[in-house]
């Protein structure tokens, strides 16, 4: 059960962190981790070099098996597990937003996520302007519905299709004409190529990645995961491109290995 909000403030000693995450697998042999928002944490704990065990689940495993875990029938992904003392303190810290915040007030010796109070509101700036990215009607997660679908293996297909969805809406979003759902994606980026171009060589955040490099890389990580010729196409030219390819190169490809 998880623990009031409180209680999540101080580090523990010896904790174990598990992350659970979404995989498509669809091709058995190369699953894919395209979920944007599993993505940040995934950055989150990179930056911050806490480890964890990665466990990774369908859409279907986390509507059954996590949500019987935590016991919340409306569980999302990313959760991080939290156990302390052998296990016998565990406790529960669901989406990517309280996750950040609770590695950054955990992990105060490590770098920051945020870099002080100005980079934290910026994260949040962030936050705002890429929810007009998701739905059926955002600038950038249309682009991708059918890739998703596609990843899936058949019964996860049909739970994304018909019961995450609806039918008539994920056909309605898969006869959109592709090029211009592109070029839509592409001008929704404009105001991040016009902020890097202000940081030639730098991150979002500046000289070091930050949080807002992880909310918007992990759109990125998305296309990229699912359709790389598709992502290469939004994603790989200007300054975006340039700042893209740099993360990529982090910890020694680590993101790049993931994504492969």
């Amino acid at each position: 059960m998880p623990l009031p909000q409180q209680q999540l403030v101080s580090p523990r000693p010896k904790q174990k962190v598990i992350l659970y995450d979404l995989e498509a697998r669809g091709n058995a042999s190369s699953p894919r981790l395209f979920s944007p928002n599993t993505w940040r944490t995934l950055l989150a704990l990179k930056i911050k070099g806490v480890p964890y065990e990665h466990r990774r689940l369908s859409f279907l495993e986390i509507r059954g098996d996590l949500a019987k875990k935590t016991g919340r029938k409306d569980v999302t992904v990313p959760t991080l597990e939290v156990s302390a003392f052998g296990g016998l303190q565990s406790w529960y810290i669901v989406g990517s937003a309280n996750i950040a915040d609770w590695l950054e007030r955990a992990n105060p010796d490590t770098p920051s996520l945020y870099g002080g109070p100005e980079g934290r509101a910026y994260a949040q700036f962030m936050e705002n302007v890429l929810d007009g990215f998701r739905g059926l009607n955002g600038s950038y997660f249309p682009l991708w519905i059918p890739d998703i679908c596609k990843a899936q293996d058949d019964e996860n297909k049909v739970y994304f299709r018909e019961k995450k969805l609806g039918a008539d809406k994920f056909d309605e979003v898969a006869s959109r004409d592709v090029d211009a759902l592109i070029a839509r994606a592409i001008e929704g980026l404009k105001p991040f190529e016009d902020a890097l171009a202000k940081r030639p060589g730098e991150f979002l955040q500046g000289p070091n990645i930050g949080y807002s490099d992880c909310l918007l890389f992990a759109f990125f990580a998305m296309g990229y995961a699912l359709d790389k010729e598709k992502a290469k196409k939004v994603w790989l030219s200007g300054e975006r491109g340039r700042w893209a390819k740099k993360i990529l190169g982090l910890w020694d490809g680590w993101a790049k290995a993931l994504l492969e």
